[in-house]
């Protein structure tokens, strides 16, 4: 059906009629919806938001406007796109007619076969998608889904029917088990399809709840009727995104309230479709990954990776160790650790440790990547995924690490944060009476060691403090003993300064949340910098560069000086205060990204961290 709405949502958004071409003709010509880009042969074609038959890759000659979803664009040439979209879903736009709802639920599927036994009578509807089907017209079809109060559906028509006009949704999925909602990770090869896989993959989603069944005819449709009130939330596309690459000057009809797009003199003008040979299809397997919040579930814990103390390395350092604090907070559990090469499903969380991840599934919440590494071959110098590993994305530090996931293929929401800003809900209650005028945060690689009583290495001048500025200078070192306490006591030191420079990452992003001004203590000369977050060429830390990409802030302060040379700690203190403007974040989309079900809500004052939760772990 979508097939037939693509070229209707063409004609209307374009102000023109349409024509039908053969999709071999030598002729200038688009496709809009279904599963057809890779029929198109020869130049002066145009692919703008049609989806491609998995097993049927080829390198076209089409101009890529936009495809349906990731894994069409990924068979069709090979490589990443961004734009993704069914134009049908722009179909609401123009058609303001809605039916009376007549049915509690519809079920859309591509062909009725084994849909005998649904009981009408119980405000149940089948509804075939394919218009072709004893000559139904995409009106007629269209009108049967809106006269539903819910869906399931078994094909990608009616999901994007449903999603584009708000009716609760849920894709339904044979799996031989009794009748119940699963949480599928989106993948073409699994039980989801390969059409449905690539909807939702352009939707930025990595998960998907669908509905289990063993047959139609056995379903539970009460079950059905409350899964779907539960579970469903709404999709959201990028339309603007979608009718920007729009391939022709757009000149959209206008259009009333109650306005039918079937009746507007173009739909009404134009040629009867060609029909399309269906696309060819692959059947798909049926792995289904193991829902995260099913083994939460299961064991009462939350299975999570990050950069750990070991044999070598005692003592926590404090920006990695705050993953394990948050996420127990947030999700009211105790914490397993799991290294970054296990190969079960874990939650990686703070930290540059996206790139990292090895074996197993990984859902990403927060973290951030090196674009130059990846953890199976060094001799790439870029990020890619290891084999038998799958990264499931719920959120990234920044919008840099979010494209180089996707520059590998890998979905990315446009959600970003780092977890470490929610720690005022965890101890803004807790009193701390500041101390200190400035406060400075060394990396790791300036200490002489490994240890909470390290201090800067002794070349580095620009870390002296005169005996005059005892007690008005502090010096921060973000490593701390292995537990809660400590950890914490570390925050209320940062705390406890009226100002910070820092050259560690999380020593800047601890003052911001807290809204402490704070400046980037640049290695390079210059002092008083503003550096442009965008410019690649600027002297910024890449984990700042990532993280500041994600907020509003398009400059960053920075305070320059050399190692060697003692530092004017009057200047810095005067840079501070002339150049730090408060962050302005809201963190509510980071917190609703979190892959399991809170324990907290984002609205509270305070998320009280039971000191059970971590009291045995070692950070």
């Amino acid at each position: 059906m979508t097939e037939a709405l693509g070229p209707i949502v063409v004609s209307l958004l374009a102000g023109l009629p349409i024509m039908p071409m053969p999709a071999g003709s030598e002729r200038p010509r688009m496709t809009a919806s279904g599963s057809v880009a890779h029929l198109l042969q020869g130049e002066g074609a145009v692919v703008w938001g049609s989806g491609c038959a998995p097993g049927t890759v080829r390198a076209t000659e089409a101009k890529i406007a936009a495809t349906r979803g990731p894994f069409s664009r990924r068979w069709l040439d090979g490589t990443v796109g961004s734009v993704y979209g069914d134009p049908a879903w722009l179909f609401p736009a123009f058609h303001r007619a809605r039916p009376p709802k007549r049915w509690e639920l519809g079920i859309v599927v591509d062909s009725s076969a084994g849909c005998d036994a649904v009981p009408a009578d119980a405000g149940i509807r089948v509804i075939v998608a394919r218009v072709a089907v004893d000559g139904e017209t995409p009106k007629a079809v269209l009108d049967e889904i809106l006269s539903c109060r819910r869906v399931l559906t078994t094909c990608v028509s009616g999901a994007i029917v449903a999603e584009a006009f708000g009716i609760p949704c849920l894709a339904l999925v044979p799996d031989g088990g009794a009748p119940a909602v699963r949480r599928l990770l989106i993948d073409p090869d699994g039980a989801l399809g390969p059409e449905l896989a690539d909807l939702y993959a352009g939707l930025r989603l990595a998960t998907l709840p669908v509905f289990g069944h063993a047959g139609v005819a056995a379903i539970d449709w009460d079950a059905a009727i409350r899964a779907i009130d539960r579970t469903w939330t709404p999709a959201w596309m990028r339309e603007e995104d979608l009718v920007s690459c729009f391939p022709l000057d757009p000149d959209p009809v206008a259009v009333a309230d109650d306005s039918d797009a079937f009746a507007h003199p173009l739909v009404c003008a134009a040629a009867p479709a060609s029909p399309v040979r269906p696309a060819v299809t692959r059947r798909p397997g049926r792995p289904e990954a193991v829902s995260l919040q099913d083994w939460v579930d299961a064991n009462g814990a939350v299975p999570l990776g990050w950069a750990a103390t070991g044999e070598a390395t005692p003592f926590p350092n404090l920006g990695d160790a705050l993953s394990a604090t948050v996420t127990a907070a947030i999700a009211g559990l105790p914490i397993v650790r799991r290294n970054f090469d296990d190969k079960g499903e874990r939650l990686v969380a703070v930290g540059t440790i996206g790139h990292a991840q090895r074996n197993g599934i990984a859902h990403l919440w927060g973290t951030g990547l090196d674009a130059t590494r990846n953890a199976f071959n060094p001799s790439l110098g870029r990020f890619a995924v290891p084999p038998d590993t799958t990264l499931v994305v719920h959120a990234m530090r920044g919008r840099n690490s979010a494209a180089r996931l996707r520059q590998a293929g890998v979905p990315a929401p446009e959600v970003h944060g780092d977890p470490v800003w929610f720690m005022p809900k965890l101890i803004g209650h807790r009193p701390v009476e500041p101390r200190y005028e400035l406060g400075i945060v060394l990396h790791i690689t300036e200490l002489t060691a490994a240890t909470p009583a390290a201090g800067p290495l002794p070349d580095y001048r620009r870390y002296h403090i005169p005996p005059s500025l005892a007690g008005v200078v502090k010096i921060i070192n973000t490593y701390t003993e292995n537990d809660t306490e400590s950890l914490l006591a570390r925050v209320d030191e940062i705390r406890a300064c009226r100002r910070i420079a820092s050259t560690s990452f999380h020593g800047l992003v601890i003052p911001e949340t807290f809204g402490i001004p704070n400046i980037w203590f640049s290695t390079h000369p210059g002092e008083g910098m503003m550096l442009d977050v965008g410019d690649e060429e600027a002297k910024l830390d890449h984990r700042l560069r990532d993280w500041y990409s994600g907020t509003s802030r398009q400059r960053v302060a920075a305070y320059g000086s050399q190692r060697h040379l003692p530092t004017r700690w009057d200047r810095l203190i005067r840079a501070i205060d002339t150049m730090w403007e408060p962050l302005q974040v809201d963190g509510a989309a980071l917190f609703d990204a979190f892959p399991i079900r809170p324990g907290v809500r984002y609205e509270d004052a305070a998320w009280p961290l039971d000191p059970a939760f971590t009291e045995s772990m070692r950070y």
